[in-house]
């Protein structure tokens, strides 16, 4: 850690990760909008997609992918461990279902 910027990164594909996962986001939704740039490194990292698992068709909503869940785990895992020694915190947010860095006291 101790890279503000690729902490920030990480963070927020936690948290596109996590939104994916929870509430599935329509691709032209404020979200899609706002964190485009997040959205974009998930698709193209096969992390998220628009294809529907069950029907196997293409559709409107970002969902998560089985690769999607196994590196959230990995992200969510190396934020826990390498939070512990430092003055940031894992909060989640409450607008978006997904986690954010509290920059700030510990």
């Amino acid at each position: 850690m101790g890279n503000i910027k690729q902490d920030v990164i990480g963070l927020k594909l936690i948290n596109c990760l996590q939104r994916s996962w929870d509430h599935p986001f329509k691709t032209k939704s404020d979200f899609s909008r706002k964190e485009a740039d997040y959205v974009a490194i998930a698709a193209s990292e096969e992390w998220i997609s628009t294809r529907s698992p069950e029907e196997y068709k293409w559709t409107r909503e970002w969902r998560i992918t089985a690769a999607g869940m196994e590196a959230l785990d990995i992200l969510l895992d190396y934020y826990e461990e390498h939070t512990r020694s430092h003055t940031y915190q894992l909060t989640l947010d409450p607008n978006a279902a997904g986690v954010l860095r509290t920059l700030g006291g510990a």
